[in-house]
């Protein structure tokens, strides 16, 4: 795996727990315009209707216990990731390595902050990617 790819790994798991909460919240829209149950229905429809609401409700459940323990994955892999990128010596490489993989800016974002241009932004980022595969490699060799 490339630095760049161990990286985007923060923002892979950023994205895949925001599609999981978009669906958590289809499921709750679901929910909301399901039909109550109807007195004037069988008691079979009722309870077909009634089962039914309860699934929806486990699934909402089921989903927002995954969240919540990506979430606190998520948070400890960033922490780990950032530690790693805190090792490097020059602060450029921190600051861009940083923004672009922990805090997820763009990097007109990244540029603007820095003061550089964007194409200078990608020579130095480039760089910054180089020493950290040197520092990441020796801490895998370690563990």
């Amino acid at each position: 795996m490339t630095a760049k790819e161990y990286l985007e790994q923060v923002g892979n798991k950023e994205i895949y727990i925001r599609n999981l909460q978009k669906k958590i919240e289809r499921l709750r829209k679901v929910l909301d315009s399901a039909d109550t149950v109807q007195y004037d229905t069988t008691k079979v429809q009722a309870a077909r209707t009634i089962n039914k609401i309860n699934d929806l409700y486990s699934k909402i459940d089921e989903q927002q216990q995954l969240v919540d323990n990506l979430r606190l994955d998520l948070g400890d892999f960033k922490k780990k990731v950032s530690d790693e990128i805190d090792q490097l010596n020059d602060d450029r490489y921190k600051n861009i390595l940083h923004q672009k993989y922990i805090e997820l800016k763009t990097w007109k974002e990244i540029a603007m902050d820095m003061n550089y241009n964007v194409r200078y932004l990608f020579h130095i980022h480039g760089v910054a990617l180089g020493e950290f595969y040197k520092i990441h490699n020796k801490l895998e060799l370690v563990a």
